[in-house]
Order: C-alpha cells, then structure tokens, then sequence
C-alpha cells in the first residue's frame, strides 16, 4: 500500500511539474491554472524533498531569476520579494491586470528562503546555494524592509495586506485582524 501511495503521489507530481528552463517546476493545477505560483511550487517541493530534491533545486532556480528588482504599485513588486504568480496571455502582456508577474504573496518569500535551507540540509549541495546567494541575501533584505517600515519587524497579516491593497485602490476598508490579540499580545518580551 505505501509503495502504491508513493507511485500515486509521483504520478500527480509529474502531471503537474513543467520543465522549464530552471528546471522542473510544478504548476499549481490543469487546465485553469497551469502556471506557475510561487506558494504552491515552494509547498510542494518543501514536501517533495525527500523523494525529488531536484524539483525544490528547480524551483529555487525559478524563483531565483523571477525575483523582483523593481518596485511596482500595479504589480505590489519591491526588490527582493519572491513571486506569487505569473500569468502569459494577452491581458497580461497588455497589462490589463497585473498577474504578468504579480508579487502580492507576503509567505511566498519566506518560504523561499525556508525551502533554499531545507535543500541545503537535505543535498549539500552548496555550489548551488552559492549561486542563488545573492537572491536569497535579497529576500532577507527585502523582508527587513517590510518589517522596519511597519515598526514591529514584522511582516504583514491579510488583513493589513488587504488594506494596502484597497488604500491603493482609493477604497477604505476597516482593518480587522484575523489572528485573536490575546494569542498574540502587543508586548511581546519573554
């Protein structure tokens, strides 16, 4: 049964996984989203590194050379930040919405992050963690940004993602958390 489990699970994974020029990347579902998003392809290879290291080195790769170098208001682009999703077509390359290259995740870089130590630790593989080094140096940065902007060093809920996106968009909205202040009081000293 477990080896039937296993054949199963590598059965879906490579219905899903696209090679692309940086290597195997997972898409996040067939027919209506066969693309690429950068939670979904950071999840699965964090699950998948046990059997397939080689997909997480792909999608490293990927989101490597897809990192943000730019700040953009209509794409929620900052230097450093990992993207959330990529669209192709024409109201994309039109730039009628802006999932062209959309980087609105705010788990996305973290995660990438957490993925590039998790396949360090499971291959050893430092030459390619050398070569992704300086991205993975933007992402740190990029994220101590966020987190020295707001004043508490962290990183948006979101709700406070919301918000944003609607003062953006010249709306208002009430700001209402969605994690219980009693589990996360304002003083946070030990």
């Amino acid at each position: 049964m477990f080896n039937d489990w296993l054949a199963g699970i590598r059965a879906d994974i490579a219905l899903l996984t696209t090679d692309l020029e940086t290597g195997p990347y997972p898409y996040a579902g067939i027919p209506w989203f066969s693309t690429a998003f950068g939670r979904d392809g950071v999840i699965s290879a964090l699950q998948m590194l046990w059997l397939n290291p080689e997909l997480a080195r792909g999608v490293l790769a990927f989101h490597a050379r897809y990192q943000s170098t730019e700040t953009s208001v209509f794409g929620d682009a900052e230097p450093g930040k990992i993207m959330h999703e990529t669209r192709k077509g024409e109201m994309a390359v039109l730039r009628e919405l802006s999932f062209g290259r959309y980087y609105d995740g705010v788990d996305t870089t973290p995660l990438y992050i957490y993925l590039a130590s998790s396949y360090a630790d499971r291959t050893g593989d430092e030459d390619f963690v050398d070569r992704i080094w300086e991205s993975l140096g933007a992402a740190t940065a990029s994220m101590e940004e966020v987190g020295a902007r707001n004043g508490e060093g962290s990183l948006p809920t979101a709700g406070q993602r919301i918000r944003a996106s609607s003062i953006r968009a010249g709306r208002t909205v009430p700001m209402r958390s969605s994690i219980p202040t009693a589990l996360f009081p304002r003083d946070r000293s030990p």
